[in-house]
């Protein structure tokens, strides 16, 4: 399979074909450019994958834009997995759009980490994504949201926190996403929510399953358009100390759809 490395740091920019990469965690990878992946095939995903000392440690690897990147960092196609990989903006290096754009289905995320993005941390117009055990971290002020889709995806041990907007996001007409012992907390702002239902004529909700919602600066969960929670099912939460309500549907006729 071909591949193209940036000339400087060596970081594999393009994979043609499906590919198992390693990252090694020792050190930051640098660049200057968005990272193109390309699709892999069932059974055999392209994946990208850090580590520390050997394969299969679970190590983060860290890539570090040195410059201003100009669009979303890393865009993947189908049957694509990225394992502990943490992507870092810092200071005037950051991603000027999001940190990981899936733009292919199905896709995987585990075990990864954006920190300080402008839009958003984890974006998806498709649905069959998973995201495990990732966060996006410290947004900047002009931010979107931590997690966003307009597809229906699967949120595992996700966490969103320290943003300047909302935590994880659904703007898909008819999407249906499930959360499942997922974090939003100390995401500031007035229209900062834990989780935000926002379809544009029927979303048809979510499923919350031991969810939490803490100190957020809107609600723990809000559904801002007509029909945009009719389908909600919220399971054991825990939804504290946010600054409106623990869940708030502005519109929704709730009859015979309570939270257990």
């Amino acid at each position: 399979a071909g591949a193209t490395k940036d000339a400087t740091t060596g970081v594999l920019l393009y994979q043609e074909g499906a590919t198992l990469a390693y990252f090694k965690g020792n050190a930051n990878y640098t660049g200057t450019i968005a990272v193109t992946i390309p699709a892999g095939i069932p059974g055999s995903p392209t994946i990208w994958r850090g580590f520390t000392t050997t394969l299969t440690d679970n190590g983060q690897a860290t890539f570090a834009p040195s410059s201003l990147v100009a669009s979303n960092f890393i865009s993947n196609a189908a049957y694509t997995e990225f394992d502990n990989i943490t992507l870092e903006g810092t200071g005037g290096s950051f991603f000027v759009s999001t940190g990981f754009k899936s733009v292919g289905s199905p896709g995987v995320y585990k075990n990864d980490i954006v920190n300080h993005f402008v839009t958003s941390g984890y974006d998806s117009t498709q649905s069959n994504i998973r995201y495990i055990n990732s966060v996006a971290e410290n947004g900047k002020a002009a931010c979107a949201t931590g997690f966003t889709t307009s597809g229906s995806n699967l949120y595992i041990g996700s966490v969103a926190t320290g943003n300047p907007c909302t935590g994880f996001k659904s703007t898909g007409s008819g999407a249906i996403s499930t959360y499942i012992h997922c974090i939003a907390y100390a995401n500031s702002g007035a229209t900062s929510h834990g989780f935000d239902m926002t379809g544009t004529t029927v979303n048809t909700g979510g499923t919350f399953i031991n969810d939490v919602a803490y100190n957020n600066g809107g609600a723990g969960i809000h559904c801002n358009a007509a029909l945009s929670c009719d389908g909600l099912t919220v399971i054991n939460p825990i939804l504290e100390n946010n600054g409106t309500y623990g869940i708030n549907s502005v519109v929704t006729n709730w009859a015979g759809n309570l939270p257990i």
